[in-house]
C-alpha cells in the first residue's frame, strides 16, 4: 500500500487539475478530493493495524466503508455515476489518467480487501507477537 499511495495519490492530483481546467462541475471536484482522502485513510488504517497490539473494531468498519466508498468513486470517475453526480471523464489523456487510476485502485483494493478477509489470522498473528514480548521481557527480568 505504501508504494500504490503516492501513485494513485499523484494520478488523482493530475484528474483534479486537468478537471478543474476544463471546468469540472463542484461534485466531480469534491469526489476526486473525497478520493485522495480515502486513499490517505486506507493507508493510515492498515498502518494502524501494523503499529499497535490491539486491533480496534472501528478502524476494521472505517477501512471496509473507506474502500467502498473510493471504489465507487473511482467507478464514476471511468462509468460515470448518477448516484455521485458526477459524469465519466471523456477527454482522451483524462480518461487515462482515470483508467490508470481505477487499475491502480483494484490492486489498492485487493491488498485492503485480502487484508480484511484474513484479519483472523493477523489477530491471532499480532497477540503471538505480543506474548513472545511479554515472555521475552519475563525471562531478561530474570536473568537480571
Amino acid at each position: 500500500l505504501e508504494e500504490l499511495a503516492p501513485q494513485m495519490l499523484a494520478l488523482g492530483d493530475e484528474l483534479l487539475a486537468g478537471r478543474v481546467q476544463r471546468g469540472a462541475g463542484a461534485r466531480e471536484v469534491a469526489a476526486i478530493g473525497r478520493l485522495m482522502t480515502l486513499t490517505q485513510r486506507l493507508l493510515h488504517g492498515a498502518g494502524e493495524y501494523r503499529a499497535t497490539a490491539v486491533i480496534r473494531p472501528a478502524t476494521t468498519s472505517q477501512m471496509r466503508r473507506d474502500s467502498a466508498d473510493a471504489a465507487a468513486i473511482v467507478d464514476g470517475l471511468v462509468n460515470g455515476s448518477a448516484a455521485l453526480g458526477i459524469g465519466a471523464v471523456r477527454e482522451p489523456e483524462l480518461r487515462g489518467k482515470a483508467t490508470e487510476l481505477a487499475a491502480a485502485f483494484a490492486v489498492y483494493r485487493d491488498v485492503i480487501d485480502g487484508f480484511l478477509a484474513n484479519l483472523d489470522k493477523f489477530s491471532s498473528a499480532k497477540a503471538a507477537e505480543q506474548r513472545i514480548i511479554y515472555e521475552s521481557d519475563a525471562v531478561g527480568t530474570r536473568m537480571l
